[in-house]
C-alpha cells in the first residue's frame, strides 16, 4: 500500500501536496500525514535553493549579497545538488 501512495502523490501539484498534508492532520489516522509528508520531502530532495523557492512560492529574504555570503560558508551543503 505504501508504494502504491507513494506513486499516486508523486504527480500531486505542490499546493494541493500542502493542502493533503494541512487536511492530514486532523485525521485520526497518522498514515496520509506520513504519506504526504513523505512525498513532499521526496519531491524537494536534493534540489536547489531556487527549485524549493519556486516550489513553495517563496520571497527572497535576503539582503543583497547576504545569501552569497551564505553560499560561500556553506559551500558543503550545495554539493550535489540538482540545479533544475
Amino acid at each position: 500500500m505504501e508504494q502504491y501512495e507513494q506513486k499516486l502523490l508523486r504527480n500531486v501539484m505542490p499546493q494541493e501536496l500542502t493542502k493533503l498534508i494541512l487536511a492530514a492532520t486532523t485525521s485520526t489516522s497518522r498514515r496520509p500525514w506520513i504519506s504526504s509528508c513523505r512525498a513532499m520531502a521526496n519531491a524537494i530532495q536534493n534540489k536547489s535553493v531556487d527549485y524549493v523557492h519556486k516550489f513553495f512560492v517563496l520571497e527572497r529574504d535576503f539582503e543583497p549579497g547576504e545569501e552569497e555570503k551564505l553560499r560561500k560558508e556553506f559551500a558543503w551543503s550545495f554539493e550535489g545538488v540538482d540545479e533544475d
